[in-house]
This record gives C-alpha cells, sequence and structure tokens, in this order.
C-alpha cells in the first residue's frame, strides 16, 4: 500500500485566521530585558530581540530600537511531559526494529 501524503495534512480555511491572530496578539506583549523580574511559569511563545553594539547585529539593533521588530529568536516553552509522545515514538521506533 502506497503512502499518500495528502490524507496526513491537516487543511482548514480557519488556520490563517487563527495565526493571525496569534501573531497580533504577540505582536502586542509587553517587552522585558533579561533576566526577567520573575520566573515564567507555563508554556508559551518568546522571542529574543538584539539591542546592543556587535557589528555583525548592527541593523537589528537599530530596528530594534525604534520598535522591537527584529526577533533574532523565537521559541517555544512546553510544559513538562509534552514531550512524551517523542519519546514513546523513539522506543517503539527502537523495539521493532529488531
Amino acid at each position: 500500500m502506497d503512502f499518500d501524503y495528502e490524507l496526513h495534512i491537516f487543511k482548514a480555511p480557519e488556520f490563517q485566521s487563527i495565526v493571525n491572530k496569534a501573531l497580533e496578539f504577540f505582536s502586542q506583549t509587553p517587552v522585558h530585558h533579561l533576566p526577567p523580574p520573575h520566573q515564567f511559569l507555563g508554556p508559551g511563545v518568546y522571542s529574543l530581540y538584539y539591542i546592543g553594539d556587535y557589528e555583525p547585529y548592527e541593523e537589528i539593533s537599530r530596528s530594534n530600537q525604534v520598535a522591537y521588530s527584529r526577533p533574532i529568536y523565537i521559541g517555544k516553552a512546553v510544559s513538562p511531559g509534552s514531550r512524551t509522545a517523542r519519546n514513546l515514538h523513539f522506543f517503539l521506533s527502537s523495539t521493532t526494529a529488531s
């Protein structure tokens, strides 16, 4: 039986709208200098903006002096245990390979 990738791709017209709402929310959250004043608990998305004087990042830093608009890194924080599915996949793959 051939594997049809199209049968495994989620497609929904609402998806772009949800992404746009998330980006709008993200762009309106306050910016804090590092280290943060309090420990942040829980999952979420974060970005790092550079405003220093390191020459290779000069153009980015200049843009971020006006408005924090050019992150140098965007990441996500996940809840404890959220990586369990990946570990289970690895375990199942290694045990069935023999």
